[in-house]
């Protein structure tokens, strides 16, 4: 068969799985209405109920250590979230597809890394620093741990792989 033929029949059965991944995630997305409804709440605990309401409740249940979380560890818990959902689907994936979504999650682990280097440039506790952080994978959250511990920027540096 002509290679060109089966490049492409090869893509199709790609976009396929990944239409199929994909859609089989739809369940996380909020509706316009909710998001409609999010934006217009009066007040942030009034949103975090509606939020509640959706997929991200049992999210923000399992993360947070209070009914209410504030905004910032609302932010963690989504943007970590997303990451596990991206990681997930990119270990599925192959070819340019793969190389486009691991390029997409490496925003998530230099995110990460700038929010180390201002933790230790100002002196912050290495728990208040990690709470920054997104990892996709447990060897980043070691990785992250690791570069924590570094008692500079400049020792962080040497520390990255």
């Amino acid at each position: 068969m002509d290679r060109n033929i089966t490049m492409g029949l090869r893509s199709a059965n790609e976009y396929g799985f990944v239409n199929a991944r994909i859609r089989g995630m739809k369940s996380r997305f909020i509706s316009i209405g909710v998001y409609e409804n999010l934006l217009q709440a009066s007040s942030y605990q009034d949103f975090i109920k509606m939020l509640s309401g959706t997929y991200y409740g049992s999210v923000i249940a399992k993360h947070s250590s209070t009914a209410v979380p504030s905004p910032d560890e609302l932010a963690l818990i989504l943007s970590q979230d997303f990451a596990d959902v991206s990681t997930n689907l990119s270990r599925s994936l192959t070819g340019k597809v793969r190389i486009f979504t691991d390029n997409f999650l490496d925003m998530f682990f230099a995110e990460s890394v700038k929010s180390i280097i201002r933790g230790l440039h100002v002196g912050l506790e290495a728990d208040e620093i990690l709470r920054f952080s997104v990892p996709s994978s447990p060897a980043e959250a070691n990785l992250f741990q690791t570069l924590v511990g570094a008692s500079s920027v400049n020792k962080m540096i040497d520390l990255l792989p």
